[in-house]
């Protein structure tokens, strides 16, 4: 936590590529890659799993949780994409980003010292 902190306090923000250009994913190749980065980001994992541990009794089935799981992610997701679709959104994220940046690594600063 300690190392991914300071890596973002001394990030720069989101610093868009001059070559990419809007619009230039289809929006199949856009769904197989944010699918994959969910699938293969490890706080994914956490959420889901303290999801479950929540809300899995002995009584409740596994399928009516992974249902639930599957709808508020693909609730959260397309309301991201939506949001981060207009122009108005992207330019005032990049405005912000660095400082955005700048408080998850004093959070995750302050988290590791405390766990430390």
């Amino acid at each position: 936590m300690l190392y991914l902190g300071v890596k973002l306090l001394r990030s720069n923000g989101f610093q868009p590529n001059a070559n990419q250009t809007a619009g230039t994913t289809s929006g199949a190749r856009g769904f197989w890659r944010g699918f994959l980065a969910n699938m293969t980001n490890p706080k994914s994992d956490a959420y889901y799993a303290s999801v479950f541990a929540a809300f899995l009794t002995p009584d409740m089935s596994v399928w009516v949780l992974v249902l639930l799981i599957a709808a508020m992610s693909l609730v959260w997701h397309v309301l991201i994409a939506i949001s981060f679709s207009a122009s108005r959104v992207q330019t005032r994220y990049i405005s912000v980003s660095k400082y955005v940046d700048q408080l998850c690594g004093g959070v995750l600063i302050f988290l590791g010292l405390r766990l430390a």
